[in-house]
């Protein structure tokens, strides 16, 4: 399939944000759907089904691209797993049939009666202690801040208009934060894990993205465990970014060229502005004197 900017196309190769943040959120929730029946509402072309698939008891994985569905089936294979065409808006599972509900960056690409229609969806299939994780970017960073007008979303919101909304068909809604910080690694290759060291105090600013877990009851709402996601990175990488800093290195000081010529280009002229200036001055006054003088010889003809 084509890459277009509409739908994640995974790309083992890539080191991409897009690819990280993508894998980021199946990860993080495979704890949350063990042992349950999960369905994954515009699952794209199928990548976060199968990741899912490892730990849940079962995966249905629905999307409104046949092309999609297609390339799903014959790409991820599990007993547990399955994948069929579907409308957000009117979802073909039996009432109550599944205990998890997943759908990540997709309520953002249609419309305001849309996005209703698909909540209203989500609570009717939920199990009665059901839970709804759902993700959408945050439009105030995502769009505002970072001046980006994505061509595929209809309807991106703020966080307060995410939250009410949710609100509307759940009663508890706990919000996570998703987003790109600067990071310094440690490890080795004995390492099992990674331990994330913290500075007292520190403010977690607002996520590019935002992850929210939703349910009926209070009691059945569980938490996400706050984590990082790590991709690993070949010497290819670093050679690729110093080539990448060399070349903006170059750019840099081709700028400090060209800024350079256009301050030496107008020095110069102004100088030929002033030396002009001169010039005609100095034969405005040879012609004032020969206007003089020929005016003292006409007088005594």
């Amino acid at each position: 399939m084509e890459f277009t900017g509409e739908r994640f196309i995974l790309d083992n190769n890539s080191l991409d944000e897009l690819t990280l943040e993508h894998k980021h959120r199946y990860l993080a929730i495979m704890d949350l759907v063990k042992n349950k029946r999960v369905a994954d509402i515009a699952c794209g072309e199928g990548v976060g089904s199968d990741l899912l698939a490892k730990t849940a008891l079962s995966v249905v994985g629905i999307y409104i691209s046949q092309e999609a569905i297609e390339h799903a089936l014959a790409t991820y294979k599990k007993d547990n797993l399955r994948f069929q065409t579907g409308d957000i808006g009117k979802l073909s599972l039996p009432d109550k049939s599944v205990d998890i509900v997943v759908s990540f960056e997709t309520i953002e690409h249609v419309s305001e009666k849309k996005q209703a229609a698909f909540l209203a969806e989500a609570n009717r299939i939920l199990a009665e202690n059901g839970l709804f994780v759902i993700s959408t970017p945050n439009k105030e960073i995502y769009s505002d801040l970072l001046n980006q007008n994505n061509r595929f979303h209809k309807q991106e919101l703020y966080r307060n208009e995410f939250m009410g909304l949710l609100k509307k068909y759940f009663q508890n809604v706990i919000f996570f934060e998703q987003g790109f910080e600067i990071a310094s690694v440690i490890s080795s290759d004995n390492s099992s894990s990674i331990k994330i060291l913290e500075l007292p105090g520190i403010n977690h600013p607002m996520g590019k993205y935002i992850v929210a877990v939703c349910s009926r009851e209070k009691e059945s709402l569980s938490m996400i465990d706050i984590s990082s996601m790590l991709h690993e990175v070949s010497s290819s990488f670093y050679l690729k970014n110093a080539r990448i800093l060399s070349l903006q290195n170059e750019v840099e000081q081709l700028g400090n060229w060209a800024h350079g010529l256009e301050r030496t280009m107008s020095n110069q002229e102004k100088m030929i502005s002033k030396l002009e200036s001169k010039s005609f001055l100095s034969k405005l006054k040879v012609g004032k004197n020969w206007l003089k003088t020929n005016l003292m010889r006409w007088k005594n003809i």
